[in-house]
């Protein structure tokens, strides 16, 4: 069944939708990260150009959207970011997730705030701590007997 066939609404648990399911009584279901706020790619092969749409998450990358709120030109020096802050504050505010690229347009515009970078451990980091600490055990009840 299509999302958006029949009553709809937006919420701040995110996106509500009516099932009809041959029934006379309709249910609300709330169905939290469906509506995403992402890029859309356009221009021609090698020359990305990309818009800033809001569009269900289960449509293509290119696929149907809701509203297209901005674009988007990395070829250009500095990038050129155009992006209408009220209607993507109106979105984010109903329930629409950003996706990571478009969270970094957003704060790069002003629209969000800028949010602190903590790195992520390298996994052979991890895994060589992980190592450490159950060697470490088995070195102390050596040295206790």
């Amino acid at each position: 069944m299509p999302i958006f066939s029949g009553l709809a609404r937006f919420t701040n648990e995110g996106f509500i939708a009516v099932t009809a399911a041959k029934c006379p009584r309709a249910t609300w279901r709330v169905e939290p990260g469906m509506v995403r706020i992402r890029l859309m790619r356009v221009g021609a092969k090698g020359a990305p150009s990309y818009r800033v749409v809001v569009a269900d998450a289960r449509s293509p990358r290119d696929g149907r959207i809701i509203e297209n709120i901005g674009w988007y030109n990395p070829l250009t020096e500095p990038s050129t970011i155009q992006i209408d802050g009220d209607r993507a504050k109106y979105w984010i505010s109903v329930g629409a997730q950003p996706s990571d690229s478009v969270r970094s347009l957003l704060s790069r515009a002003g629209i969000l705030p800028k949010q602190a970078y903590t790195p992520q451990p390298e996994k052979a980091t991890v895994a060589a701590a992980a190592k450490a600490e159950k060697a470490e055990p088995e070195a102390t009840a050596e040295s206790e007997e």
